[in-house]
């Protein structure tokens, strides 16, 4: 899932809090973010700094920004690419998939107003209770532009994160398992005849003469051991 305005941060607001088993793979400064609300048809821009960590990707921008973060999981963005125009600077897109309930957005004050978000000893809990409790109904488009030239190297890291994550969205999801076929239906099948059978003429030809001089052979044989016929001359 993914949430505007609800992501928990350090006391300066300049980092997000790290929940248990994350860890920031890159982060980067000097970033221009615009979000595409499918519903209820938002469109957010927004200048700060973006994070990737080995779960999610979280964005942090001043209180002055139209956003003051946004939160993503990293199963739920799909379909990632670098998009590279003839004219202006690359930039990085993504879908972001719906889920949960609500509109994903909290239209609260600043950092401090958010219960929980500098209070670390809540850092334990399970984030997706916390960070992502509020998701996009329709799902929305996702933009980000690097002004340091990193653009690549930001959609190289989302793409391994996700990998290690089998998160990919057109990877099969619950493919059946082959059916198994009854003893029964083996048995009724015909045995198929693996006899070796012999096509060439010449062989049987071969065949013939080889059996026509074992005959001969064996005639001699016979001839050899059995003395004639003893004759008396009277």
């Amino acid at each position: 899932m993914a949430a505007i305005n609800n992501s928990m941060t350090n006391q300066d607001g300049t980092r997000p809090v790290e929940f248990p088993e994350e860890k920031i793979i890159l982060s980067y400064d000097d970033v221009q973010l615009r979000i595409s609300l499918s519903a209820p048809g938002r469109v957010y821009d927004a200048h700060g700094s973006i994070f990737l960590t080995n779960k999610r990707i979280v964005f942090l921008s001043p209180a002055h920004e139209s956003i003051r973060s946004l939160s993503v999981l990293l199963q739920y963005v799909a379909d990632g690419y670098l998009a590279q125009p003839l004219l202006g600077a690359n930039r990085w897109e993504a879908t972001i998939l719906p889920g949960g309930s609500g509109s994903g957005i909290d239209d609260r004050g600043d950092r401090g107003d958010r219960g929980g978000e500098n209070d670390n000893d809540n850092s334990d809990n399970d984030y997706n209770q916390h960070t992502y409790s509020n998701g996009f109904n329709q799902g929305a488009d996702l933009k980000v532009w690097f002004s340091q030239g990193s653009t690549f190297e930001f959609y190289q890291g989302v793409e391994e994160a996700r990998e290690r994550l089998g998160a990919y969205s057109n990877a099969p999801q619950n493919e059946p398992l082959p059916k198994y076929e009854s003893e029964s239906n083996h048995s009724s099948n015909p045995t198929p005849d693996y006899s070796y059978q012999v096509h060439d003429d010449s062989v049987h030809a071969a065949m013939a003469a080889r059996g026509a001089d074992a005959d001969a052979n064996e005639e001699r044989q016979q001839g050899q051991e059995n003395p004639p016929p003893y004759s008396s001359y009277s």
